[in-house]
């Protein structure tokens, strides 16, 4: 039985490693995609384009 309970132990130590990965990699990936829509949304908003909808406008939060 101790055998057991050591394969699932170091199971768990492996499955939260991923997941800190998983989410270490996805808040970067959504620096990365809010930091290019910033730049759109700026360029967008420096030639002049307008949207009927306004969808390039910039939160006020990314400002």
């Amino acid at each position: 039985m101790a055998h057991l309970g050591r394969i699932e132990s170091e199971y768990r130590e492996q499955l939260i490693a991923v997941q800190r990965d998983a989410e270490s990699k996805e808040a970067k990936l959504m620096e990365t995609w809010c930091s290019k829509h910033v730049k759109l949304a700026k360029l967008v908003e420096k030639i002049g384009i307008h949207t009927p909808t306004q969808a390039f406008t910039l939160p006020k939060d990314l400002h």
